[in-house]
């Protein structure tokens, strides 16, 4: 795809081009831990559903990282296009590759030295403690592989390549849905041979991934000839909000675990685990969407055509609109079907989980809503109000609601939690965003 193309080709077609390819990039590693969650809870029942979802949080962290450099970088990339900088491509992409790998070995040292140490702090205990050790020994080994995969496939989307990228999360699936069922059931692997799929799918979409470097239409590759520090404070400002987004998340699954332990035991924790696996798969979709339009409106913005800038956020808020419809129709009316995915017949899991259900998924309009308007505003480089929605909606919000509703609300208000701040941090988006809106039509 020629950068021309996102300045004067149809918008809808564009959207589409971009959107699909994104939404797939985004679900590549949630569709992992629904997959390693799925083969988990059939094989191993709810105590291996409670170790997992003591381990989720990580692969937040990782995603966090790719979403800082990637993200980041991406975003610069992008608006350099649109202002005809080509010069400063590979610098821009070198740097964010340079600064990716340099946190995902220190992730892999600090992880490996301080795991029991970590798995405590998590809450975890006997069988699942040992449970959750198999798991995240090969998951920290392939921290790199992880946090690198995400990384690779924002840029090669950016760089016109989104079918590659598309590929990758294909190939990268495929290869864990055969390793999971082999290793967990054949060979009685468990959480390690879980681990073991999830991390060798990595490494098969970094591969496919790689093709697009080869390719002479591309226009980035690593040069550490070209690394220059000079664009850093901007790439970490750019990718800051999703970073928090992403980084939030795994404190809120910790936040909610302990609590949840507290009020209902390892079964409120093995509830929890099919609702954060199925909102995983939700939230990636939302992400997909938000980071499909990104290079759309990135380019447009630094191109000075912000009338196109206006119309791809009008389509993208359309499409969320209607996904975290589908999705809260889908809760609301059948939840059982959603347990079911996950865990074999257990009337009071089913009962918590169910409830859970039909009370959280209440948030996915809004919070599709919040993640769009935090993706339109990094786009264009609001950095600072973007931060601070992602700090409230992400951190802020959720310690205080949480507190107050398990106090009175007991179980059910750690499910009522979510919503509420979706739907305050929603109001607070809204108006941040209006005000962005009037100030790019001035500039029309």
């Amino acid at each position: 795809m020629k950068n021309n193309d996102l300045l004067h080709d149809n918008l809808g077609k564009l959207v589409l081009d971009y959107m699909i390819p994104s939404i797939l990039g985004m679900l590549g590693l949630s569709c992992c831990i629904f997959l390693d969650t799925m083969f988990i809870g059939r094989g191993m029942g709810e105590r291996g559903l409670a170790a997992l979802n003591l381990g989720i949080p990580f692969f937040n962290i990782f995603a966090a990282i790719s979403l800082l450099t990637g993200i980041g970088g991406a975003t610069l990339l992008s608006i350099n296009i649109g202002k005809k900088k080509y010069e400063t491509l590979n610098e821009i992409f070198t740097l964010s590759i340079f600064i990716t790998i340099i946190i995902s070995l220190l992730i892999t040292v600090f992880g490996l030295y301080f795991i029991n140490d970590i798995i405590k702090l998590l809450g975890a205990s006997g069988i699942i403690f040992i449970y959750v050790k198999e798991y995240l020994e090969v998951i920290f080994w392939g921290s790199i592989l992880f946090i690198l995969s995400l990384t690779l496939n924002v840029f090669v989307r950016n760089d016109g390549s989104p079918k590659i990228s598309m590929w990758a999360i294909i190939g990268s699936n495929i290869t864990n849905i055969i390793l999971d069922y082999i290793l967990i059931f054949p060979l009685n692997m468990g959480m390690r041979g879980a681990a073991i799929a999830t991390t060798t799918a990595q490494l098969v979409g970094i591969i496919i991934l790689a093709f697009h470097f080869i390719m002479k239409k591309n226009k980035i590759r690593i040069s550490f000839k070209s690394l220059n520090f000079r664009y850093s404070k901007r790439i970490l400002a750019n990718g800051f909000s999703s970073f928090i987004v992403e980084l939030s998340a795994g404190v809120v699954i910790i936040l909610f675990n302990i609590k949840l332990k507290e009020l209902g035991g390892d079964i409120s924790i093995s509830a929890y685990s099919i609702i954060a696996n199925f909102s995983l798969i939700v939230i990636a979709i939302f992400n997909g969407i938000a980071q499909g339009i990104q290079p759309i409106i990135s380019t447009n913005y630094g191109g000075g055509k912000n009338n196109r800038v206006l119309d791809t956020y009008k389509i993208g808020l359309k499409i969320i609109i209607i996904v975290g419809g589908v999705f809260f129709l889908l809760g609301i009316i059948d939840p059982y079907m959603i347990i079911k995915i996950f865990a074999k017949g257990n009337n009071k899991l089913d009962e918590i989980a169910s409830l859970g259900i039909k009370i959280y998924f209440i948030a996915f309009i809004p919070m599709g809503i919040n993640i769009l308007n935090v993706g339109v505003l990094q786009s264009i480089e609001s950095s600072k109000i973007s931060t601070m929605i992602s700090l409230l909606r992400g951190l802020i919000l959720i310690v205080v609601f949480l507190e107050i509703f398990s106090l009175v609300f007991k179980l059910n208000g750690v499910w009522i939690t979510t919503p509420v701040v979706e739907i305050v941090t929603f109001i607070i988006s809204i108006y941040f965003m209006r005000k962005e809106k009037e100030k790019l039509k001035k500039m029309i």
